[in-house]
């Protein structure tokens, strides 16, 4: 898989060298919303493999995510159905955002949705685990439920805790 480093990326951008290029951000709408570089579009990873004819126009396009997992999968799945002109961002947004390079998105930011998964995620196993100590051990079944959801979630990519947060009041 090809990578650029995010501060080859920004010199590229600043020279006006990838005039025929486009910069993809493939994590949720909530996460786009709060911070994304410059001019990125947003297209879910979800959504990416239908987005080819779009994005074949360009001689190249960057992915970015948070930590550059996402955009390495991203990628993946546009080199598997045709696509040669993906590059991913290493690092993702994070190593973006620690050089200090330009973003765009709200002033405040909140906690990002990921973090809300893994909060929630644990709070649910972790009561699991109590209740199963104290009351009756059914309350196993609440562990080994949120368990089997994130396992899905990883193998997957889809995470239905995610998709129920980002509707909440809070994400919107």
């Amino acid at each position: 898989m090809t990578k650029i480093k995010p501060t080859k990326l920004y010199e590229k951008i600043e020279q006006g060298s990838e005039e025929n290029s486009v910069i993809i951000d493939v994590r949720s709408e909530q996460e786009h919303s709060m911070s994304h570089i410059q001019g990125a579009q947003h297209i879910p990873l979800s959504d990416i493999e239908q987005s080819k004819n779009e994005l074949e126009e360009y001689d190249k396009v960057y992915v970015h995510c948070n930590s550059g997992n996402k955009s390495g999968q991203a990628c993946k799945r546009l080199k598997s159905i045709g696509l040669n002109n993906v590059v991913s961002v290493e690092g993702g947004l994070q190593e973006w955002e620690k050089l200090k390079l330009p973003t765009e998105g709200e002033v405040s930011h909140g906690i990002s949705l990921t973090r809300q998964v893994m909060i929630a995620a644990g709070s649910l196993i972790l009561i699991g685990f109590v209740g199963a100590y104290t009351i009756s051990q059914w309350f196993l079944a609440l562990s080994a439920f949120v368990g089997a959801g994130l396992l899905f979630a990883g193998v997957s990519g889809y995470c239905m805790m995610a998709r129920i947060l980002s509707n909440m009041p809070w994400n919107k």
